[in-house]
């Protein structure tokens, strides 16, 4: 079974912040594109014949004027469709105060105990970000936030505002 995509996205850009810290997190690091503003940034994880790929993939145009205002718009659309359960009106006023988005992408599909895991909860924690999955939305660590049959972990984390208080 193929493993679902996962985009990060979180209030503040800090492109060049992911890519120092991805320099760190793995030997195998190729950045396409300068470090102010990068496409892509390619990590190569596991053994000469268990080679793992992942590839954070950023473009501004989509977390930009007009594009924007557009996939938050979809993204809210999307959302209310999910069970009116406790949790879903935090995910609706969250998703207005998001302001930046990378995609990931990984060949093979991630297996359990997979390394290319850690290193997303390790960027998307660096931005106090969110992780969406077409089934949720999930903290940082991956625990949910909201999913698509109305489930939530009271141990998820929401991302915190500008002033440091934890999202209502």
């Amino acid at each position: 079974m193929a493993t679902e995509p996962i985009m990060i996205f979180s209030r503040t850009p800090d492109v060049p912040g992911v890519a120092r810290l991805l320099r760190t997190l793995s030997p195998k690091f190729q950045l396409d594109g300068p470090e102010a503003d990068w496409n892509s940034a390619t990590l190569v994880t596991g053994s000469l014949w268990k080679k793992r790929k992942l590839i954070f993939t950023h473009d501004k145009t989509y977390y930009s004027p007009p594009n924007w205002a557009v996939q938050l718009s979809g993204m809210h659309g999307y959302f209310s469709g999910f069970p009116d359960v406790p949790g879903k009106e935090r995910v609706l006023n969250l998703i207005p105060t998001l302001g930046f988005a990378l995609g990931t992408m990984h060949e093979p599909d991630f297996r359990d105990g997979d390394e290319r895991l850690d290193i997303i909860t390790k960027v998307a924690e660096s931005l106090d970000a969110v992780l969406f999955l077409p089934s949720s939305l999930r903290d940082a660590q991956g625990r949910i936030l909201l999913s698509a049959d109305g489930e939530s972990d009271p141990a998820a984390l929401w991302p915190q505002d500008a002033a440091g208080s934890i999202v209502q």
